[in-house]
């Protein structure tokens, strides 16, 4: 095995004798690179690998065929045919090697023709065309979703997860769950869980209220975000909108007593979309004063959004929401 560091990023390229019978371990270190650190080679040989084992495993079918396709998997995935060997970028985290994967690396663990609603390798599917009585929400704290208790935290619409994937690493005491409807976003923000190892988030791709709805306990849920949805402003989308009576009433729902409401927006008419709707129900009541938005705070994150509407200089508009009465 040859290691190899890569000193404008955290990560390192693993190279190994590919094998189908077994995988060779650290102690078969050949002659690493002279400017490998020492201190990279002693966590090899004392932590043995095994989360990039068990990522071996996983790829391996997928391994065997770029092999004879002579083909490549992603950047961090390389097999060349004629020796036989295989690359593997990687990256340190708390002393571990870990694989780092690219969105594509990613594909419903169901046939086509057969849509399933299922948990699997932090990514909740939830197919439109699935029959969802065949799924039972399993309860928030489920080894599938968040083994550790913690105040559960949704983003809707959450694009391809940056914002929430960085709430996630700065507040790990909480869980976090990000919804999208879209699946390549939802492979985006699974390749940051598991370039992060980020266990207090869960990918969901599933529409928001379906998901709700179906699944969602009432009363279990800290905070809500809805971070820069399309606002559809044409009447004849007006279908498509996340913002609607059914919302505001699966929010107050499954929000804890006490429990906020956060919604951001860059275009104007949403925002007074998003007042007067909620104007016509009573379990949210507003936080902010007149004229019931401001500028999100600053230790709010950024998402690619919020950084291309503020670089195009689009007021962005803050509201907040708390729940007062039972649903």
């Amino acid at each position: 095995m040859l290691v190899n560091t890569h000193p404008d990023r955290d990560c390192v390229t693993v190279l190994v004798q590919y094998s189908r019978r077994s995988f060779p371990y650290p102690d078969e270190v050949l002659d690493p690179l002279t400017e490998t650190p020492q201190q990279l080679v002693t966590v090899l040989k004392v932590a043995r690998i095994e989360q990039l084992i068990r990522d071996y495993r996983y790829y391996e079918g997928r391994l065997r065929k770029t092999r004879a396709q002579k083909m490549r998997t992603s950047s961090q995935i390389d097999v060349q045919n004629a020796n036989g060997l295989v690359y593997f970028l990687c990256k340190i985290k708390d002393g571990v090697l870990l694989l780092m994967v690219k969105p594509k690396d990613i594909s419903p663990p169901f046939p086509k023709s057969s849509p399933t609603v299922m948990i699997h390798d932090r990514v909740w599917y939830m197919s439109p065309l699935a029959d969802f009585s065949a799924f039972q929400f399993p309860g928030w704290n489920h080894e599938l979703l968040f083994p550790t208790p913690g105040p559960i935290h949704i983003e809707y619409c959450s694009g391809n997860g940056s914002w929430i994937a960085q709430k996630a690493q700065n507040h790990p005491e909480c869980n976090w769950l990000a919804v999208e409807k879209r699946f390549d976003r939802t492979r985006k923000i699974w390749s940051k869980v598991k370039n992060n190892t980020l266990s207090n988030l869960v990918a969901a791709f599933a529409e928001g209220m379906s998901l709700s709805s179906n699944y969602l306990p009432s009363s279990s849920v800290a905070t809500i975000y809805v971070n820069f949805p399309d606002p559809w402003p044409k009447q004849r989308h007006a279908k498509h909108r996340i913002i609607s009576p059914r919302f505001f009433q699966e929010t107050a729902r499954i929000l804890q007593p006490q429990g906020r409401l956060v919604f951001v927006t860059d275009d104007e008419p949403y925002s007074s979309l998003f007042l007067q709707v909620a104007a016509e129900q009573t379990a949210l009541v507003q936080t902010l004063p007149h004229p019931g938005y401001t500028i999100p705070p600053e230790d709010y994150g950024t998402s690619f959004f919020d950084s291309l509407f503020r670089n195009q200089g689009k007021t962005i508009y803050y509201h907040e929401l708390i729940k007062v009465t039972a649903s």
